[in-house]
């Protein structure tokens, strides 16, 4: 029996282009934890059957939104944090690359708005960061090669 192919938790990678450049870096703030998801919303109908209208209706559905969103934490990296907050304070989308699975895995990109940047911490402690980013426009994907 063949086992599955799996993926590394550091084989999912966030990678950020800050403010407008071209280069593209895994922020040291999304250390720890990250998420990736793609989501759809759809519209249903009840489908009726013409030939038996009593019997009970299936449901016909139809995609009408796609988004994605990110989210991610870690320690603290204080580089991080204006760039972060400059990012959520104006608005300004960021070019994002999620990579999962490194060569022969896939790469989604995008841009991407950040919504929420926290901070948490307790006596003897670091401080955490968590950071989440939703899409803004279209995401594609392709082969790492």
């Amino acid at each position: 029996m063949a086992g599955p192919n799996t993926v590394k938790s550091t084989e999912l990678l966030v990678k950020v282009a800050i403010a407008g450049g071209s280069t593209y870096a895994h922020p040291c703030t999304i250390n720890a934890d990250r998420n990736f998801e793609i989501t759809a919303s759809t519209n249903s109908i009840p489908a009726v059957d013409c030939d038996n209208p009593q019997l009970p209706k299936w449901i016909l559905r139809i995609v009408d939104t796609l988004e994605a969103g990110i989210t991610g934490g870690g320690l603290t990296h204080k580089d991080d944090i204006i760039p972060y907050m400059d990012a959520l304070t104006s608005g300004t989308p960021l070019s994002v690359i999620v990579e999962v699975g490194g060569t022969g895995g896939v790469a989604f990109t995008g841009n991407y708005i950040i919504n929420k940047f926290g901070f948490a911490g307790s006596d003897g402690d670091f401080v955490k960061s968590d950071v989440s980013f939703e899409s803004d426009g279209k995401i594609t994907y392709a082969a790492i090669a």
